[in-house]
């Protein structure tokens, strides 16, 4: 696969972003003529999300349930293909954190694999853009393989290949929390993390720049630090996409990219997806920020991270309430 060839398929995210702009008029009436427009764009496109995680607990994408994504779903949405994550949380760089992710990523990645391979005359794997051109051109759904937060991974270099040799084609350094490669946007409290640790990518990561664009693998710099981020791009000699962020201008959270940074990925050649939470993408007003709090405390959340230790179906419940006080949030 070409070095930046996963960046042309994520250009289809800016298109998507551009229907939902034609879809949704500012007086919020839907306008059925523009709608209609919009679907017809979305016939012709290969409308990519890059970055979409499944629950641990995910009963599967063949039935129209009460998960967010499914295939009966993606069907009415007309979306042609998802990037989903090999995503585990960041836990204690000790060996029993370090083994507990690497179960915990084994897991994700078979869910994942089984959207395709449970559901074969629906969905298949793709691991290059021809791939996903095929794969949708059939009617299928593409589902390519990304992984987020290099946790799993612990220290070994030679991780990334053979991540590449099961599937994945695009890679993110971080989440909440720093790791043993690159500070996050977001340190994590419950781990004790400093502001910074390495001040932007450690030499792991920046070897592991070199080694992800000799593979092809597309780098995603989503969740990083300002000095992380810029010093992908001073390393990269591909484009890179952040496929999952918002914008800082609009909502000041230090996950949200600032102009300086959408500037610099704009001169990479990179793309940019706007992640699809209510939270980093419209300001919210007090009265719903004093109910996320207060939710947040009746988890035991500190911010928007987890307890190490509450359930997954407790997630899930504390995931459905949230989103429930958030649709309050007049439209921006």
């Amino acid at each position: 696969m070409g070095r930046s060839h996963f960046t042309a398929t994520l250009s289809a995210a800016v298109l998507l972003a551009a229907t939902r702009s034609i879809a949704a008029p500012a007086q919020g009436a839907a306008d059925p003529k523009l709608l209609e427009k919009a679907k017809e764009v979305h016939r012709r496109i290969i409308a990519f999300d890059s970055h979409l995680d499944l629950p641990f607990d995910y009963p599967g994408a063949s039935a129209d349930g009460k998960t967010q994504f499914d295939l009966p779903k993606v069907a009415r949405g007309q979306l042609k293909g998802a990037a989903l994550a090999v995503f585990v949380p960041q836990g204690r760089r000790t060996p029993e954190g370090y083994a507990q992710a690497r179960a915990d990523a084994e897991k994700k990645y078979n869910l994942i694999k089984a959207v395709a391979e449970q559901n074969p005359n629906l969905a298949a794997l793709a691991y290059s853009p021809g791939d996903v051109r095929r794969i949708t051109g059939q009617g299928k759904f593409a589902v390519v393989l990304s992984l987020l937060n290099a946790y799993p991974l612990g220290a070994d270099l030679s991780q990334i290949g053979e991540w590449y040799q099961r599937g994945v084609r695009i890679f993110g350094y971080t989440h909440a929390g720093h790791n043993q490669w690159a500070d996050s946007s977001r340190p994590s409290q419950a781990l004790g993390d400093a502001p910074q640790e390495h001040g932007g990518l450690s030499d792991l990561g920046k070897q592991g720049v070199a080694r992800l664009n000799e593979l092809g693998m597309l780098i995603d710099v989503s969740q990083l630090t300002t000095s992380s981020l810029k010093q992908v791009l001073s390393l990269t000699k591909a484009p890179v996409a952040a496929t999952h962020s918002g914008v800082k201008g609009l909502v000041d959270s230090p996950r949200n990219l600032t102009d300086e940074e959408l500037e610099l990925i704009k001169k990479n050649g990179g793309v940019v997806q706007v992640v699809a939470f209510g939270n980093y993408v419209r300001p919210v007003p007090k009265e719903i920020t004093d109910q996320v709090s207060a939710l947040q405390a009746e988890y035991g959340y500190k911010g928007n991270e987890p307890p190490a230790d509450l359930s997954e179906a407790k997630r899930r419940e504390y995931a459905d309430r949230n989103r429930r006080i958030l649709s309050a949030v007049p439209p921006a």
